[in-house]
C-alpha cells in the first residue's frame, strides 16, 4: 500500500497541511510515527 502525502494538524481543531510525500506501508496497513527530538 503506497501514499502520495501527509495530511498533518498540529492538533485536533487545527488546520491541517498537506506534505508530499513517498510513503509505503507495505502490507499492514499502518503508519507508525513518533514525536520528533
Amino acid at each position: 500500500m503506497t501514499g502520495s502525502y501527509l495530511e498533518i494538524a498540529p492538533a485536533t481543531g487545527e488546520r491541517p497541511q498537506i506534505v508530499p510525500a513517498h510513503i509505503d506501508i507495505g502490507n499492514t496497513g499502518k503508519l507508525g510515527v513518533t514525536a520528533w527530538k
